[in-house]
């Protein structure tokens, strides 16, 4: 793997994306098709999950696959929008990590946010 950032990789699926994505007749459309290709992915991750919980067992590796079509999914998304992705991310966690910071230090326990493990 290499040490490109999320905006490298906007770049680089931006330099290719009339060959990667369906050209469609305006932006609006494009970012429709890109949130619902995401979402499809979204879904297809869900499944594995699922049938893991229904004793099916987990496929790690189509999890993996649908959490990376997810992310590039997104980005395309990005693209459509004109959108800066890393920017995104980088202002999302910022502000879901406050959030989640003053949630859990607030001592209110009903804002305590669960976790996993």
């Amino acid at each position: 793997m290499s040490n490109r950032t999320i905006g490298d990789i906007q770049r680089e699926i931006h330099q290719v994306k009339d060959k990667m994505f369906k050209k469609y007749p305006n932006a609006t459309y494009c970012s429709f098709a890109r949130a619902l290709n995401a979402s499809e992915e979204v879904g297809e991750l869900a499944r594995e999950e699922r049938l893991a919980i229904d004793g099916f067992g987990f496929n790690e590796e189509k999890a993996m696959d649908a959490v990376g079509d997810v992310f590039v999914s997104l980005i395309g998304y990005c693209i459509a929008r004109e959108w800066n992705a890393q920017y995104l991310l980088e202002k999302t966690w910022e502000e879901l990590k406050e959030r989640w910071e003053s949630k859990r230090y607030s001592g209110d326990p009903s804002l305590i946010v669960e976790t996993c493990d």
